[in-house]
């Protein structure tokens, strides 16, 4: 089972995709901050961290930039209501797996564990 911390203030508008991610098979862990946030990855390990770029404590580039820095193999995804230049542009270069829009749901919680399984298949045998 794959491990998912979201990282949002605002929990309660993600309880539907928060049971999402449950029904996709991830086992999901909560942080409130990117402080909290970057104490989780230290001591969770999870697969994939999915960040609301409305936090009130770091932008969601500097909280990704300094989770790496923890764990370099770690999946982010980033819920976020720029259109897909202007995201592509903010977060070019920092490995992002995903952008998923302010209120995401089921579709976008399966399409994660797709890509995230997708990533983990191992490579075919020559």
């Amino acid at each position: 089972m794959n491990k998912a911390l979201l990282v949002t203030a605002s929990p309660g508008a993600f309880a539907p995709f928060s049971s999402a991610l449950t029904s996709a098979g991830f086992s999901l862990i909560r942080a409130d901050s990117g402080e909290a946030a970057l104490a989780a990855v230290g001591r969770e390990a999870p697969d994939l961290v999915i960040i609301d770029d409305q936090l009130r404590d770091v932008s969601a580039t500097e909280l990704i930039k300094r989770i790496v820095a923890i764990n370099a193999f770690v999946n982010t995804a980033v819920v976020s209501s720029l259109g897909e230049d202007e995201f592509h542009e903010a977060y070019e270069g920092l490995g992002v797996l995903g952008h998923l829009p302010p209120r995401p749901g089921l579709a976008e919680a399966q399409d994660l564990a797709r890509k995230l399984q997708g990533l983990n298949a191992p490579l075919p045998k020559r």
